[in-house]
């Protein structure tokens, strides 16, 4: 005779979806803060997925934005530009101001690596402009 307690088939419940983007922007974000981009981008990316089949904008502009910053910090400046302008372009239509004055500082960051120092400059000026305002 066995006193062990039955086994049941399947002891995980499933995570609400909110609770698992946070869980995975967390873990992507501490990636990056890893050193480990290439990682983090691939958890970025499923993060997005994830928000745009629950039409999650505010969660998809976030990995969008860790997907540029982990691009930028993995040494490649040129893709974290061309994201960053992506972003720049859709918080313009949304007229959200810290958000794009944050991102317009990031964009500065990336085309100075480039050396697209005027385009650098005027993304701060922009960015200084839209928290002013």
């Amino acid at each position: 005779m066995s006193w062990a307690a039955p086994k049941p088939a399947n002891l995980r419940q499933p995570a609400h979806p909110t609770l698992e983007a946070s869980l995975s922007l967390n873990q992507a974000e501490d990636d990056l803060d890893n050193g480990q981009y290439a990682k983090a981008i691939g958890r970025f990316q499923k993060l997005l997925r994830q928000a745009e089949a629950l039409k999650d904008e505010r969660q998809a502009e976030r990995a969008r934005e860790g997907i540029a910053k982990a691009y930028f910090l993995q040494g490649q400046p040129e893709i974290a530009a061309r994201l960053f302008e992506q972003q720049v372009a859709r918080q313009r239509a949304k007229q959200e101001t810290p958000i794009l004055s944050l991102l317009l500082h990031h964009l500065a960051s990336a085309y100075y690596q480039v050396k697209q120092y005027s385009k650098a400059e005027h993304a701060l000026r922009e960015a200084i402009a839209a928290i002013s305002t």
